[in-house]
């Protein structure tokens, strides 16, 4: 009886072992095409760029010349900037560096590039939420000459009607989050030197243009 119960045991464990070794094949093979069959960066040549916030970012001709492209007017932008990726596994994805929209002028190349912030919906009466990426303080693109067709902005649909509605206002936020203590020593959550249980922390975040009369909101994470 006992050694029927251990095969019993044994062959339902080498049961549950294939059909999970299946599950895991079927779903590979279901993301393969997913994949790239070559790397962007296997041809052509490249340069890497950084960039510390987001906005337009503009380099000259003389620029590009002085990083070694002989030809100004072929280079592309490629990259994903310095926010956090997906940490979702069966998400889908692109496999390579995507290009990024850029504009050729007289004697400069145009981009938008972004950097480690990424707003988030906006929870409760906070209009501006974000997360942050743990891994990296600058976002990163790859500038290269290689053959292809330049990925620019499309136009918007033109807009005949009147305006119903006028805004001459936006909101602005401003961040302090040095992120220097690490409570646990591992992981991805960081704060800054901490406050004190007496006395005062002075916090300065400046900003232009405000609003008089109109309403401030802050967000403290602990």
């Amino acid at each position: 009886m006992k050694s029927f119960f251990r095969r019993s045991i044994l062959c339902s464990l080498f049961s549950g072992f294939a059909a999970m070794a299946c599950l895991g094949a079927d779903s590979f093979s279901a993301r393969l095409p997913l994949y790239a069959s070559s790397s962007q960066l296997s041809s052509g040549s490249w340069v890497k760029v950084r960039v510390s916030k987001e906005g337009m970012y503009k380099i000259t001709f003389d620029e590009l010349k002085a990083l070694g492209f002989r030809n100004p007017k072929d280079v592309r932008v490629f990259g994903y900037g310095g926010q956090i990726l997906s940490e979702n596994l069966t998400a889908d994805y692109l496999d390579d560096l995507p290009e990024v929209c850029s504009y050729v002028g007289d004697n400069f190349l145009l981009f938008y590039g972004v950097g480690t912030l990424k707003q988030v919906d906006s929870k409760g009466s906070n209009p501006i939420s974000f997360t942050v990426n743990s891994y990296a303080d600058c976002g990163y693109y790859f500038l290269s000459d290689v053959n292809g067709t330049r990925k620019t902005a499309t136009d918007d649909e033109s807009f005949d009607g009147e305006a119903n509605k006028s805004v001459n206002t936006h909101y602005a936020y401003n961040i302090y989050m040095p992120q220097t203590t690490n409570i646990y020593k591992g992981g991805t959550i960081w704060y800054n030197d901490g406050f004190q249980q007496s006395g005062s922390t002075k916090i300065s975040l400046p900003f232009s243009n405000m609003v008089p009369g109109d309403h401030a909101f802050a967000t403290v994470y602990t």
